[in-house]
C-alpha cells in the first residue's frame, strides 16, 4: 500500500469513528429528552416537558424514543393552561401600557389581549401603571385555556392609606377602652368621696360597717378601671409607635 492509500483509509477510519460517534451523542441527547420530559411531566412542568419532549421528537431520534416523544409532546401542548390578562382603570376604562409581572417576572409592557401560557398551579400576576398598581393570585388546572384575569388599578397612595387605616383600628379601640375606663374611674372615684363626706358628717368613726363598705367598694371600682385606663392607653400608645403614619408626598411644583 502506497501512502496515498495509506492516507486515503486512515482518513475514512478518522470519518466513520466521527459519524459513530455523532451517531452516539445525538442518540444519548435524544435519551436524556426523553428522560426530561417524563420528569418534567411528572412534576406539572408543562411547558418544560413540551421543549424537551420536541427536542427527543426530531427525526435524527431512535424510532422507539421518537414515538413515545411525539405523545408526550402532544400530551403536554394540550394540558398547557393558559390566561388572558386585562386591566381598567378607576373608571372601568381598559388600560394598554402598562407592566405586566407574573410570578416576579416581567412578562409584557402592554397589553394585546392574547393568551399567555403558563405550568398549573397557583401564580401570581400583578400589573403596574404609573403610580397604580393592582395583583391577583391565580390557581390554573391543567387543559384550562383562557382564563380571563381582569385587573383593577389602584392608586398606590389609596392602597397605603387603606392598609394605614386597617392597622391603626387596633390603636383607636385601645384608646377608646382607656376613654371609657377613665370615665368609670371617675365616676366611680367621686361616688366613693361623696360617700366618704356623707359618712365623716353624720356618724364620723361610729358609721355603720355596711355604710363603710359601700364606699370601700366604690373606691375599689375606681381603683381597678383607673388600672384599665393605664393598661389600655399605654396599648394604644404601643400601636401609635409602632404603625407610624404614612409619609406624606408633596409633589413637586413650579
Amino acid at each position: 500500500m502506497n501512502a496515498r492509500s495509506a492516507v486515503l483509509a486512515l482518513t475514512g477510519a478518522v470519518l466513520i469513528h466521527a459519524s459513530t460517534a455523532t451517531a452516539e451523542t445525538s442518540q444519548q441527547r435524544c435519551i436524556a429528552a426523553a428522560e426530561a420530559t417524563q420528569r418534567s411531566l411528572h412534576d406539572g412542568k408543562l411547558l418544560d416537558a413540551r421543549a424537551e419532549a420536541t427536542s427527543c421528537s426530531a427525526p435524527a431520534c431512535p424510532d422507539v424514543v421518537r414515538t413515545d416523544c411525539e405523545r408526550w409532546l402532544d400530551e403536554a401542548s394540550t394540558q398547557i393552561p393558559t390566561v388572558v390578562v386585562t386591566a381598567h382603570d378607576g373608571a372601568g376604562h381598559d388600560v394598554v401600557q402598562a407592566r405586566l409581572e407574573i410570578d416576579g417576572s416581567a412578562v409584557a409592557s402592554a397589553f394585546d389581549g392574547r393568551p399567555i401560557e403558563l405550568d398549573p398551579g397557583a401564580h401570581q400576576i400583578r400589573v403596574t401603571a404609573g403610580t397604580t398598581t393592582a395583583s391577583e393570585t391565580v390557581v390554573l388546572a391543567s387543559g384550562e385555556r383562557n382564563r380571563h384575569v381582569r385587573l383593577t388599578l389602584v392608586s398606590a397612595t389609596k392602597t397605603d392609606s387603606a392598609a394605614h387605616r386597617g392597622s391603626s383600628a387596633p390603636m383607636w379601640i385601645a384608646f377608646g377602652a382607656a376613654g371609657a375606663a377613665g370615665a368609670l374611674a371617675t365616676g366611680f372615684g367621686i361616688a366613693a368621696l361623696a360617700k366618704h363626706g356623707s359618712l365623716e358628717g353624720s356618724c364620723g368613726h361610729a358609721c355603720p360597717h355596711a355604710e363603710v363598705a359601700a364606699g370601700e367598694r366604690y373606691a375599689l371600682v375606681a381603683d381597678v378601671a383607673l388600672g384599665t385606663a393605664l393598661v389600655a392607653a399605654g396599648l394604644g400608645l404601643w400601636f401609635l409607635f409602632r404603625h407610624p403614619r404614612p409619609e406624606v408626598r408633596v409633589p413637586n411644583g413650579s
